[in-house]
């Protein structure tokens, strides 16, 4: 062991899930996600509450840390927090958080201990910096990630592309502590109603969020568009994509697709006539979806030769196509990062920082998604006693508690079960 210990801190910011991740000697310490700590899903905006929930964890001080690294696909940092102080975007920071921030030596900070690095990169580098494998390939695919002009590191393959196109799939082969692009696809500049753009993006990622949109009213509910899929008629919808010798192209949508859901005005879902409609276009763009990554990663194993592949970005959360890949694709292994979303960003950011500029070695397996911290008896209690509903608590020893949880399952009951350390990640 060091005689002190090195600490990398990696932030995803500002935009939804926002997390951090400490980094101890090269392993994860602890990781949080802002929604854990507010009970509001996918939370946005500053991030004082989950730098502070780690460094507190660990019982140290912004001081003791020897490299930040952070991320925002949106803008770059110092741009984003520059139009903050002139913008109101509540979406990003609401006046409380105004306020927190202008306090915080974080915003707006100038010191060559605090660094940035691209969207994909990161996803990449929480994919692959944590794996068991020495060597394999590496599939990113989101929604959308950072403009071609923010993307500063060397050799991710940004020449003579539009400088306002965002990143939409990347590829990457890795070997030990180092990694090598090979293929990223762009979403040029679209057309929209002032800051919609996103939804009209010619990627997979944004497809599958336009669907949710179109479904469920919210652009992340894409969980559910894959719970919805196995309801839906096979080819009852006509196909939303078309690949042609690995070309994917996402026509636009046309006015066929009137049947949108509208939360204010048709408040049951499950009554509406439309139903049938959207159970059969989760089924398309389910398919689709497995289609076109079942593509990619069998091109990927071919042009590798990889006998190991790693998966991150946000679609990488499509636990029903990771299957098909599993099966279908042809590597021995596949390893997913748990976090494969937005919060995974700041465990690759802090990855990032340690393998890349620090230049370190990878030597840390991440076989567990329980990085938060453990809490006491004592804090269950008195979380309990907030409740407007009383909880009345009795304590017992336990034989097999298993057999006991399976029996009040069993018997109608309603059980929750609290052990160990927090989870990260959305499977939690």
């Amino acid at each position: 062991m060091p005689d002190k210990n090195t600490y990398v801190l990696g932030i995803n910011a500002y935009d939804h899930d926002v997390s951090a991740c400490l980094l101890r000697n090269g392993a994860i310490a602890y990781a949080i996600s802002k929604e854990r700590i507010t009970r509001e899903k996918h939370d946005t905006g500053f991030f004082q509450e989950v730098v502070d929930y780690c460094l507190r964890a660990e019982g140290i001080t912004l001081g003791d840390l020897d490299l930040i690294v952070r991320n925002c696909y949106v803008l770059p940092l110092a741009d984003l927090e520059t139009r903050l102080l002139y913008e109101d975007i509540p979406e990003f920071m609401d006046q409380a958080e105004r306020a927190q921030a202008r306090k915080s030596p974080l915003f707006r900070a100038n010191s060559p201990k605090i660094i940035t690095v691209s969207h994909h990169l990161a996803h990449a580098y929480s994919a692959f910096a944590a794996c068991p494998f020495a060597a394999g390939a590496i599939m990113v695919v989101d929604g959308v990630g950072n403009y071609a002009s923010d993307i500063q590191e060397e050799g991710q393959l940004t020449a003579h592309v539009n400088p306002l196109a965002r990143e939409s799939e990347s590829y990457y082969s890795f070997e030990g502590s180092k990694l090598q692009p090979l293929r990223k696809v762009w979403l040029d500049p679209v057309r929209g109603f002032l800051s919609d753009e996103f939804y009209f993006m010619p990627g997979l990622g944004a497809l599958y969020s336009r669907v949710s949109s179109y479904i469920f009213g919210d652009w992340n509910k894409c969980g559910e568009v894959m719970g919805l899929a196995p309801y839906g008629r096979p080819d009852h919808a006509k196909s939303l994509i078309k690949l042609e010798n690995g070309v994917l192209e996402v026509p636009q949508w046309t006015a066929e697709f009137d049947k949108p859901w509208f939360p204010d005005l048709d408040r049951d879902w499950e009554a509406s006539p439309s139903l049938r409609h959207w159970q059969d276009l989760a089924w398309r763009v389910q398919n689709d979806t497995e289609t076109v990554l079942l593509d990619r990663a069998r091109w990927l194993r071919q042009a590798t030769g990889a006998k190991n592949l790693c998966i991150a970005g946000g679609v990488g959360l499509n636990c029903v196509a990771n299957g098909r890949i599993e099966r279908e694709a042809g590597f021995d292994n596949v390893w997913i990062q748990p976090a494969a979303g937005d919060d995974g960003i700041a465990i690759g950011a802090a990855y990032y920082g340690h393998l890349e500029v620090q230049k370190r070695q990878r030597s840390f397996v991440m076989d567990h998604a329980y990085l938060g911290i453990e809490y006491s008896a004592a804090a269950v209690r008195k979380a309990l006693d907030r409740w407007l509903i009383r909880v009345e608590t009795s304590r017992s020893p336990r034989v097999d508690v298993c057999a006991d949880a399976a029996k009040l399952l069993a018997e109608g009951n309603v059980l929750g079960w609290f052990q160990g350390r927090s989870e990260f990640g959305p499977r939690a």
